[in-house]
């Protein structure tokens, strides 16, 4: 545990300590004591941070292009979406004003292995990291959006992306075309491999539909294996 987590759980318990007589419902046992603040701590900083976590909602809404609806927006991926905001202005200040980009980014530091590694300032920490990035239909697991990134027209900006693991970025499109070493044959078995990807994707997304509607899958029995388990435990 860093020292970040141990100041926000200081935090935390002394405000638990202030708010659990006004709600004892929520933090008692059953026998009237006082539930320790590991078993409570997801609620308790959900209402610690609930201005927060509600700004940042907001703020997320009120922007466009989101792809994510208000029902998804758990506390998790609220709290990973906190830098959203700040992405937005670096984007606009890229669009408008190309030439302070490099004060507020930093370049990716190529390590060769045989020399330790560079130790960042604190003001470098804390700055976007810029890259170039290259990308091909038949590449596999690349973190952008490749949807967008081959939808977008050349010298055009992508929304503000959000991944699994909290980290957001957007890109600049300088350019996009086929590469004309590639033999002819295999841009053919590449573009059959497209259409039939595509072709799949179509169908799994007609299939759960049809799923959906005629409500053919349950996954109740993945809640009573949950209360199977906690029935064991306790």
């Amino acid at each position: 545990e860093g020292i970040l987590d141990k100041m926000v759980s200081q935090q935390l318990e002394a405000y638990y300590q202030r708010i659990r007589s006004k709600t004892p419902d929520q933090f008692q046992q059953q026998d009237g004591s006082w539930k320790s603040l590991a078993d409570v701590k997801e609620k308790v900083a959900e209402r610690y941070f609930a201005d927060i976590l509600k700004a940042i909602r907001t703020d997320y809404a009120t922007q466009g292009l989101q792809t994510l609806t208000s029902d998804q927006l758990t506390n998790d991926l609220t709290s990973s979406l906190r830098f959203y905001h700040l992405l937005q202005k670096a984007k606009k200040t890229a669009q408008e004003n190309p030439e302070l980009v490099a004060i507020g980014t930093k370049e990716e530091i190529q390590e060769d292995g045989n020399t330790l590694s560079t130790r960042e300032t604190l003001t470098d920490q804390w700055k976007l990291e810029k890259e170039a990035f290259r990308i091909e239909r038949s590449g596999k697991g690349d973190a952008i959006n490749r949807e967008e990134a081959f939808t977008l027209g050349k010298g055009a900006w992508s929304q503000v992306n959000t991944l699994p693991n909290g980290d957001l970025y957007f890109f600049y499109l300088e350019d996009k075309g086929y590469d004309a070493t590639q033999p002819i044959s295999e841009q053919v078995a590449e573009t059959h491999r497209l259409v039939a990807d595509d072709a799949q994707q179509m169908l799994m997304r007609k299939l759960l539909q049809e799923i959906k509607e005629k409500n053919a899958l349950s996954l109740n029995y993945m809640k009573q294996r949950s209360e199977y388990s906690e029935d064991e435990e306790s």
